[in-house]
């Protein structure tokens, strides 16, 4: 009610996205939880403010999803830590290089370019990597290699399982690598 009195006294609308209501859907049904996005919009007649359009949407699903996306996020992430798996995407064109949040963790370094991540691959290692990524950009297929990676905070070898799976435009033009490495050094 004081929301619908501010929007009628001083004519500027309200909305809101994603409010928590608790309701009920029928007269002899339990409360429930909803969300909803509604706006207050006032209506003028002569300069003035004549009444209020009210319009409401349940973002219940919405939300319910986007939680529960969150939930499977964060799974996902403490089994990638214990797990001590990156997930990491590589743009040909630019080098760019996306790491999941935890590669610091692992690598001992934020990189984002791929010429970052070949200076701490030993160079025996980083050739024969090179030669099945070549093959696997010739086919548009994947690749997988066991290296080393020097960590350039403490200087510790890091063993890792290296796979790679090059992704193609339509027209068959690899774009990027999306891959995955594994921390095998206990192993």
């Amino acid at each position: 009610v004081e929301l619908l009195d501010g929007v009628y006294q001083s004519g500027r609308p309200f909305s809101a996205t994603d409010i928590a209501l608790t309701l009920r859907k029928t007269a002899d049904s339990p409360l429930t939880q909803v969300f909803c996005d509604f706006v207050y919009q006032p209506i003028f007649t002569g300069g003035q403010v004549s009444g209020i359009f009210v319009e409401g949407f349940d973002a219940t699903e919405r939300i319910m999803s986007k939680q529960a996306l969150e939930r499977s996020e964060l799974r996902l992430r403490e089994g990638m830590k214990v797990a001590r798996m990156v997930v990491w995407d590589w743009v040909l064109a630019t080098n760019e290089v996306i790491f999941s949040d935890n590669a610091a963790e692992l690598f001992g370094a934020h990189w984002t370019h791929m010429h970052q991540v070949w200076g701490a691959i030993p160079p025996g290692d980083m050739k024969h990597m090179d030669v099945a990524r070549r093959a696997a950009l010739a086919r548009n297929g994947t690749y997988g290699d066991v290296i080393r990676l020097v960590r350039p905070d403490n200087g510790e070898t890091v063993w890792l399982q290296v796979y790679g799976t090059v992704v193609a435009d339509a027209g068959g033009v690899p774009r990027w690598i999306r891959g995955v490495s594994i921390d095998i050094t206990a192993r």
